[in-house]
């Protein structure tokens, strides 16, 4: 975990940004960019988040990356916004069999998402 400095000597863990893959209630799918995961999901929920998921309420969690800047978070969510939605479901099927069969840890999907998006470039 990285430290970063405050005021009067006091450290705090510098934030952690997640892409954040929602399905909403029509059945659609949105990604998104936030600095906690649980955040996002709540913000979007109490209708705080794009206009586009504020009338397709409530969203549901279906996959999460943590990232540990905001650049690279925001790139990563560029490159699943490009994939078809036929290919992020997909994708997202494949991870969760592989997780089912696995018993597979966060980092295992992730890097499972990685080399499965590598396929439809």
């Amino acid at each position: 975990m990285i430290w970063r400095a405050r005021k009067n000597d006091r450290f705090e863990a510098a934030p952690h940004w997640h892409v954040l893959v929602v399905r909403c209630a029509d059945g659609s799918l949105y990604t998104d960019v936030a600095s906690g995961a649980d955040d996002g999901i709540k913000r979007i929920n109490d209708g705080l988040g794009a206009r586009y998921t504020r009338t397709r309420l409530p969203v549901f969690a279906v996959h999460s990356e943590e990232y540990m800047n905001e650049t690279d978070a925001k790139a990563r969510a560029a490159a699943i916004r490009n994939l078809t939605k036929a290919q992020k479901e997909r994708i997202l099927t494949e991870l969760s069999v592989c997780a089912m069969e696995r018993g597979a840890g966060q980092a295992t999907i992730r890097q499972g998402l990685r080399s499965l998006s590598d396929i439809f470039r």
